[in-house]
């Protein structure tokens, strides 16, 4: 199946972490309530976990692994945030 959308982003770590969460935000379901004097809106999930997920995947990424790439992938149901490496004893994750 082919992706809807697909961006690829380089940087400073800063920038890759602002792209990341405005992917998340522009991929995802928004609701709204309406209230007196506007509304208040709902994204699909919460903001601060989406900012630690990536911010997770960015530092933890293995920079000796040259080519490496954190992924943040949105499905229906979920969204995943892949990132090369492994854990400090060799093994994999």
């Amino acid at each position: 199946m082919e992706a809807l959308d697909d961006k690829e982003i380089s940087g400073s770590l800063i920038t890759l972490l602002q792209a990341g969460e405005e992917f998340v935000k522009n991929n995802t379901k928004k609701r709204w309530k309406k209230t007196g004097t506007g509304r208040i809106e709902m994204p699909e999930y919460p903001e601060r976990a989406v900012l630690e997920c990536i911010v997770n995947g960015l530092i933890h990424r293995d920079y000796l692994i040259l080519g490496s790439e954190v992924h943040i992938d949105i499905f229906d149901d979920r969204i995943e945030i892949t990132s090369p490496g492994g854990m400090l004893d060799g093994s994999a994750v």
